[in-house]
């Protein structure tokens, strides 16, 4: 699984996170039971905030496409 995102789009850097797990996991590039990266790890990555990462995930727990534990990676 890779990301970017791009700074100069005008859609927020969380939800460029979000529309990019949600393509990979419809376009069976992700499938159920696969880890992400933690929110620090691709924070890192990406050169952003932690918060913006987790934002991004909590947004996804919500809509049922990740789950998120204390203490472990998201998983799809």
């Amino acid at each position: 699984m890779w990301f970017s995102v791009n700074e100069q789009d005008s859609q927020p850097i969380y939800q460029q996170i979000i529309a990019q797990v949600r393509r990979q996991v419809a376009s069976g590039a992700v499938k159920p039971g696969d880890e992400l990266p933690s929110v620090r790890e691709l924070a890192d990555t990406l050169g952003v905030n932690m918060h913006t990462v987790r934002a991004a995930y909590l947004k996804l727990r919500d809509q049922g496409i990740i789950s998120l534990r204390l203490g472990r990676r998201a998983r799809v």
